[in-house]
Protein backbone atom coordinates (compact mmCIF):
# COMPACT_ATOMS: atom_id res chain seq x y z
CA UNK A 1 0.00 0.00 0.00
CA UNK A 2 1.35 3.57 -1.10
CA UNK A 3 1.79 5.87 1.09
CA UNK A 4 -0.66 7.80 -0.33
CA UNK A 5 -3.43 5.36 0.16
CA UNK A 6 -1.79 4.85 3.87
CA UNK A 7 -3.15 8.37 4.68
CA UNK A 8 -6.68 7.44 3.16
CA UNK A 9 -7.19 4.43 5.25
CA UNK A 10 -6.29 6.66 8.10
CA UNK A 11 -8.70 8.78 7.38
CA UNK A 12 -11.14 6.13 6.75
CA UNK A 13 -10.69 4.72 10.10
CA UNK A 14 -10.17 8.37 11.71
CA UNK A 15 -13.95 8.60 10.03
CA UNK A 16 -15.40 6.08 12.48
CA UNK A 17 -14.66 8.40 15.26
CA UNK A 18 -18.39 10.22 15.66
CA UNK A 19 -19.82 6.74 15.95
CA UNK A 20 -18.11 6.64 18.98
CA UNK A 21 -20.37 9.37 20.88
CA UNK A 22 -23.65 6.84 19.81
CA UNK A 23 -21.59 4.18 21.89
CA UNK A 24 -21.65 7.19 25.00
CA UNK A 25 -24.76 8.19 24.98
CA UNK A 26 -26.26 4.42 24.91
CA UNK A 27 -24.62 3.50 28.14
CA UNK A 28 -24.41 7.27 30.30
CA UNK A 29 -27.32 8.72 28.25
CA UNK A 30 -27.85 12.60 26.52
CA UNK A 31 -30.03 15.34 28.06
CA UNK A 32 -32.85 16.43 25.66
CA UNK A 33 -34.14 20.22 25.36
CA UNK A 34 -37.59 20.78 23.67
CA UNK A 35 -39.05 23.67 23.99
CA UNK A 36 -39.65 24.36 28.20
CA UNK A 37 -38.34 20.56 29.29
CA UNK A 38 -35.68 18.77 29.00
CA UNK A 39 -35.02 15.22 30.01
CA UNK A 40 -32.37 12.83 30.17
CA UNK A 41 -32.54 9.95 28.01
CA UNK A 42 -30.76 6.91 28.06
CA UNK A 43 -30.38 3.39 25.22
CA UNK A 44 -32.20 3.64 21.90
CA UNK A 45 -33.95 6.50 22.96
CA UNK A 46 -30.90 8.50 23.93
CA UNK A 47 -28.85 6.72 20.24
CA UNK A 48 -31.83 8.25 17.93
CA UNK A 49 -31.61 11.32 19.72
CA UNK A 50 -27.64 11.45 18.87
CA UNK A 51 -28.53 10.00 15.61
CA UNK A 52 -31.41 13.13 14.97
CA UNK A 53 -28.60 15.42 15.88
CA UNK A 54 -25.82 14.45 13.83
CA UNK A 55 -27.93 14.48 10.99
CA UNK A 56 -29.19 18.20 11.37
CA UNK A 57 -25.21 18.70 11.74
CA UNK A 58 -24.56 16.54 8.88
CA UNK A 59 -21.84 14.79 10.68
CA UNK A 60 -23.06 11.43 10.07
CA UNK A 61 -24.80 11.79 6.51
CA UNK A 62 -21.17 13.04 5.37
CA UNK A 63 -18.96 10.23 7.11
CA UNK A 64 -21.38 7.72 6.16
CA UNK A 65 -20.94 8.82 2.19
CA UNK A 66 -17.35 8.77 2.53
CA UNK A 67 -17.42 5.58 3.73
CA UNK A 68 -19.57 3.88 1.30
CA UNK A 69 -17.84 5.61 -1.46
CA UNK A 70 -13.91 4.93 0.36
CA UNK A 71 -15.31 1.35 0.47
CA UNK A 72 -16.75 1.05 -3.21
CA UNK A 73 -13.48 2.58 -4.65
CA UNK A 74 -10.90 0.71 -2.70
CA UNK A 75 -12.77 -2.75 -2.40
CA UNK A 76 -9.98 -4.64 -4.36
CA UNK A 77 -7.38 -2.82 -3.18
CA UNK A 78 -7.70 -3.65 0.49
CA UNK A 79 -5.92 -6.53 2.04
CA UNK A 80 -7.93 -8.86 4.38
CA UNK A 81 -5.78 -7.28 7.40
CA UNK A 82 -7.46 -4.08 6.16
CA UNK A 83 -10.92 -5.56 6.16
CA UNK A 84 -10.47 -7.51 9.35
CA UNK A 85 -9.48 -4.60 11.05
CA UNK A 86 -12.82 -2.33 9.80
CA UNK A 87 -15.03 -5.32 10.87
CA UNK A 88 -14.07 -5.77 14.16
CA UNK A 89 -13.71 -1.95 14.57
CA UNK A 90 -17.56 -2.05 12.83
CA UNK A 91 -18.68 -5.07 15.18
CA UNK A 92 -17.13 -3.27 18.23
CA UNK A 93 -19.03 -0.03 17.54
CA UNK A 94 -22.51 -2.16 16.83
CA UNK A 95 -21.76 -3.77 19.53
CA UNK A 96 -21.34 -2.19 22.40
CA UNK A 97 -23.98 0.06 21.16
CA UNK A 98 -26.41 -2.68 21.55
CA UNK A 99 -25.52 -3.74 24.70
CA UNK A 100 -26.34 -0.02 26.07
CA UNK A 101 -29.19 -0.09 24.44
CA UNK A 102 -30.78 -3.42 25.48
CA UNK A 103 -28.70 -2.82 28.99
CA UNK A 104 -30.87 -0.12 29.74
CA UNK A 105 -34.32 -1.20 27.88
CA UNK A 106 -34.04 -4.43 30.44
CA UNK A 107 -33.05 -2.05 33.36
CA UNK A 108 -36.52 -0.05 32.39
CA UNK A 109 -38.48 -2.31 31.93
CA UNK A 110 -37.56 -3.83 35.59
CA UNK A 111 -38.29 -0.42 37.41
CA UNK A 112 -41.16 -0.02 35.70
CA UNK A 113 -42.56 -2.92 36.77
CA UNK A 114 -41.07 -2.30 40.44
CA UNK A 115 -42.20 1.15 40.31
CA UNK A 116 -45.89 0.01 38.94
CA UNK A 117 -46.66 -2.66 41.71
CA UNK A 118 -45.59 -0.07 44.48
CA UNK A 119 -47.68 3.06 42.78
CA UNK A 120 -50.73 0.55 41.83
CA UNK A 121 -51.45 0.28 45.88
CA UNK A 122 -51.24 3.88 46.17
CA UNK A 123 -53.31 5.09 43.17
CA UNK A 124 -56.16 2.18 43.84
CA UNK A 125 -56.66 3.05 47.43
CA UNK A 126 -57.10 6.89 45.86
CA UNK A 127 -59.90 5.40 43.48
CA UNK A 128 -61.48 4.20 46.18
CA UNK A 129 -61.87 7.11 48.41
CA UNK A 130 -63.06 9.43 45.57
CA UNK A 131 -65.09 7.24 43.17
CA UNK A 132 -66.19 4.51 45.32
CA UNK A 133 -66.19 1.16 45.80
CA UNK A 134 -68.70 0.25 43.08
CA UNK A 135 -67.18 2.98 40.78
CA UNK A 136 -63.54 1.73 41.35
CA UNK A 137 -64.04 -1.71 41.08
CA UNK A 138 -64.33 -1.56 37.63
CA UNK A 139 -61.02 1.21 36.81
CA UNK A 140 -57.77 -0.50 35.45
CA UNK A 141 -54.41 1.20 36.20
CA UNK A 142 -52.81 0.21 33.10
CA UNK A 143 -49.32 -0.43 32.98
CA UNK A 144 -46.71 2.97 31.54
CA UNK A 145 -44.52 2.16 28.57
CA UNK A 146 -41.36 4.24 30.77
CA UNK A 147 -40.48 5.21 33.70
CA UNK A 148 -43.21 7.57 35.43
CA UNK A 149 -45.13 8.44 38.29
CA UNK A 150 -48.45 9.30 35.66
CA UNK A 151 -50.83 6.52 35.32
CA UNK A 152 -53.51 5.37 32.84
CA UNK A 153 -56.88 4.27 33.97
CA UNK A 154 -59.55 2.65 31.72
CA UNK A 155 -63.35 2.96 33.21
CA UNK A 156 -66.13 2.02 31.58
CA UNK A 157 -67.16 5.72 32.16
CA UNK A 158 -65.03 7.40 29.74
CA UNK A 159 -64.11 6.24 26.04
CA UNK A 160 -60.98 6.72 26.89
CA UNK A 161 -58.39 6.01 30.25
CA UNK A 162 -57.79 9.51 32.11
CA UNK A 163 -54.64 10.17 33.65
CA UNK A 164 -53.79 10.11 37.31
CA UNK A 165 -50.05 11.21 38.82
CA UNK A 166 -48.43 10.84 41.45
CA UNK A 167 -45.66 13.36 43.54
CA UNK A 168 -41.93 12.56 42.48
CA UNK A 169 -41.07 12.50 46.11
CA UNK A 170 -44.12 10.83 48.07
CA UNK A 171 -46.30 8.34 47.25
CA UNK A 172 -49.48 10.34 46.99
CA UNK A 173 -51.71 11.14 44.00
CA UNK A 174 -52.52 14.79 43.37
CA UNK A 175 -54.04 15.11 40.50
CA UNK A 176 -56.83 13.25 38.43
CA UNK A 177 -58.12 13.89 35.13
CA UNK A 178 -61.33 11.88 35.64
CA UNK A 179 -63.44 14.67 36.50
CA UNK A 180 -62.50 17.26 33.36
CA UNK A 181 -62.48 14.26 31.11
CA UNK A 182 -66.05 13.00 32.48
CA UNK A 183 -67.91 16.45 32.29
CA UNK A 184 -65.97 16.58 28.09
CA UNK A 185 -67.14 12.77 27.84
CA UNK A 186 -70.74 12.95 28.97
CA UNK A 187 -71.55 16.45 27.43
CA UNK A 188 -72.15 17.75 30.97
CA UNK A 189 -72.09 21.73 30.53
CA UNK A 190 -75.07 21.26 27.95
CA UNK A 191 -76.73 18.89 29.93
CA UNK A 192 -76.80 21.21 32.59
CA UNK A 193 -77.59 23.95 30.28
CA UNK A 194 -80.63 22.33 29.92
CA UNK A 195 -81.39 21.52 33.01
CA UNK A 196 -81.26 24.59 34.39
CA UNK A 197 -83.36 26.05 31.51
CA UNK A 198 -85.97 23.77 32.55
CA UNK A 199 -85.79 24.73 36.18
CA UNK A 200 -85.43 28.43 34.98
CA UNK A 201 -88.71 28.22 33.07
CA UNK A 202 -86.52 29.39 30.08
CA UNK A 203 -88.71 29.32 26.52
CA UNK A 204 -87.69 27.10 24.20
CA UNK A 205 -85.16 29.49 22.48
CA UNK A 206 -83.07 30.56 25.28
CA UNK A 207 -80.17 28.35 26.98
CA UNK A 208 -78.20 29.05 29.95
CA UNK A 209 -74.55 29.11 29.27
CA UNK A 210 -73.82 26.73 31.77
CA UNK A 211 -69.66 25.86 33.20
CA UNK A 212 -69.87 22.74 35.62
CA UNK A 213 -66.87 23.44 37.96
CA UNK A 214 -66.72 20.32 39.96
CA UNK A 215 -67.93 16.89 40.40
CA UNK A 216 -68.78 14.39 43.19
CA UNK A 217 -69.60 10.79 41.54
CA UNK A 218 -68.80 8.66 45.01
CA UNK A 219 -71.74 6.98 45.96
CA UNK A 220 -73.62 6.97 42.79
CA UNK A 221 -73.30 3.55 40.00
CA UNK A 222 -72.72 4.24 36.43
CA UNK A 223 -76.55 3.85 35.72
CA UNK A 224 -77.05 6.57 37.74
CA UNK A 225 -74.63 8.95 36.17
CA UNK A 226 -74.69 11.16 34.77
CA UNK A 227 -78.60 12.77 35.65
CA UNK A 228 -77.57 12.48 39.60
CA UNK A 229 -75.41 15.02 39.01
CA UNK A 230 -76.86 17.80 37.83
CA UNK A 231 -78.75 18.25 41.18
CA UNK A 232 -75.26 18.40 43.23
CA UNK A 233 -72.45 19.62 40.93
CA UNK A 234 -71.25 22.52 41.27
CA UNK A 235 -71.34 25.25 38.24
CA UNK A 236 -71.21 28.49 37.12
CA UNK A 237 -73.95 30.68 34.91
CA UNK A 238 -72.03 32.61 32.21
CA UNK A 239 -74.92 34.13 30.70
CA UNK A 240 -77.42 33.27 28.04
CA UNK A 241 -77.70 31.82 23.93
CA UNK A 242 -81.29 33.29 22.61
CA UNK A 243 -82.19 31.60 19.05
CA UNK A 244 -83.83 34.26 16.87
CA UNK A 245 -85.54 34.51 13.70
CA UNK A 246 -85.35 38.12 13.47
CA UNK A 247 -83.16 40.45 15.88
CA UNK A 248 -85.23 42.88 17.92
CA UNK A 249 -82.45 45.13 20.15
CA UNK A 250 -85.51 45.73 22.33
CA UNK A 251 -86.76 42.39 22.98
CA UNK A 252 -83.52 41.30 23.39
CA UNK A 253 -82.77 43.96 25.96
CA UNK A 254 -86.08 42.62 27.94
CA UNK A 255 -84.71 38.99 28.08
CA UNK A 256 -81.62 40.09 29.22
CA UNK A 257 -83.34 42.09 32.19
CA UNK A 258 -85.59 39.04 32.78
CA UNK A 259 -82.43 36.43 33.20
CA UNK A 260 -80.86 39.26 35.72
CA UNK A 261 -84.34 39.17 37.94
CA UNK A 262 -84.07 35.59 37.94
CA UNK A 263 -80.26 34.92 38.71
CA UNK A 264 -80.65 37.40 41.53
CA UNK A 265 -83.27 34.83 42.98
CA UNK A 266 -81.97 31.49 41.78
CA UNK A 267 -78.53 31.91 40.94
CA UNK A 268 -77.66 31.44 44.65
CA UNK A 269 -74.21 33.01 43.36
CA UNK A 270 -73.33 30.79 40.97
CA UNK A 271 -70.85 33.33 39.38
CA UNK A 272 -68.19 35.09 41.54
CA UNK A 273 -67.24 37.44 38.06
CA UNK A 274 -71.05 39.07 38.54
CA UNK A 275 -70.98 39.48 34.95
CA UNK A 276 -72.14 37.90 31.89
CA UNK A 277 -72.07 37.16 28.12
CA UNK A 278 -75.14 37.12 26.27
CA UNK A 279 -75.08 35.53 22.42
CA UNK A 280 -77.68 35.80 20.25
CA UNK A 281 -77.84 33.26 17.29
CA UNK A 282 -80.22 34.28 14.02
CA UNK A 283 -81.20 31.47 11.59
CA UNK A 284 -78.70 29.35 13.61
CA UNK A 285 -75.65 31.59 12.64
CA UNK A 286 -74.25 33.96 15.61
CA UNK A 287 -74.88 37.47 15.18
CA UNK A 288 -75.17 39.35 18.46
CA UNK A 289 -72.71 39.16 21.49
CA UNK A 290 -73.68 41.59 24.58
CA UNK A 291 -71.77 41.49 27.67
CA UNK A 292 -73.62 42.90 31.07
CA UNK A 293 -71.58 44.34 33.57
CA UNK A 294 -72.80 45.55 37.23
CA UNK A 295 -72.67 49.11 38.67
CA UNK A 296 -70.25 49.67 41.87
CA UNK A 297 -72.77 51.72 43.19
CA UNK A 298 -76.36 50.56 42.31
CA UNK A 299 -77.39 46.90 41.64
CA UNK A 300 -79.89 47.45 39.48
CA UNK A 301 -77.88 49.17 36.88
CA UNK A 302 -76.18 47.43 34.33
CA UNK A 303 -73.94 48.07 31.48
CA UNK A 304 -74.91 46.35 28.28
CA UNK A 305 -71.68 46.17 25.83
CA UNK A 306 -73.08 45.62 22.78
CA UNK A 307 -70.65 44.31 19.45
CA UNK A 308 -70.34 42.15 16.12
CA UNK A 309 -73.72 42.64 14.64
CA UNK A 310 -75.42 44.50 11.94
CA UNK A 311 -78.30 47.12 12.85
CA UNK A 312 -81.58 47.01 10.77
CA UNK A 313 -79.72 50.86 8.73
CA UNK A 314 -77.11 48.04 7.52
CA UNK A 315 -74.36 49.53 9.67
CA UNK A 316 -72.07 47.21 11.73
CA UNK A 317 -71.90 48.20 15.48
CA UNK A 318 -68.68 47.11 16.43
CA UNK A 319 -69.15 48.54 19.99
CA UNK A 320 -71.78 50.41 21.56
CA UNK A 321 -72.70 50.55 25.24
CA UNK A 322 -76.44 51.26 26.51
CA UNK A 323 -77.35 50.78 30.64
CA UNK A 324 -80.19 49.04 31.41
CA UNK A 325 -82.13 49.69 34.64
CA UNK A 326 -83.91 46.72 36.55
CA UNK A 327 -86.29 48.81 38.21
CA UNK A 328 -88.09 49.42 35.13
CA UNK A 329 -88.58 46.06 34.42
CA UNK A 330 -89.40 44.90 37.80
Amino acid sequence: MSKRAKIWFGIFLFSFLPYLYLVYVSIFGIEFSWFYSTELCYGYKAVLIALFLGCVIPVYPVVLLFQCIYGFVNRKKLTMKHKLLVGIIITVLVGVTVFGCIGHFITEQVTIRINYKRDIVVIEEYLRENYGEALSADMEVQMPNEITRIYSVKTPLLQFPFSVSLHDDKNEVFLSGFEADYIKDVRLNEKMSEYLSEQWGLPQYAKLNVRVADIEVKGYTKEELPEALLSTCDYKIEGLTMEKNIYLEENVVREIADFLLQWEVKGNGKNANRYFMFYVRVNNEYYASIQAIPSDENEDIWKLHFSGYTDETGTTIENKVEELNLQEYK
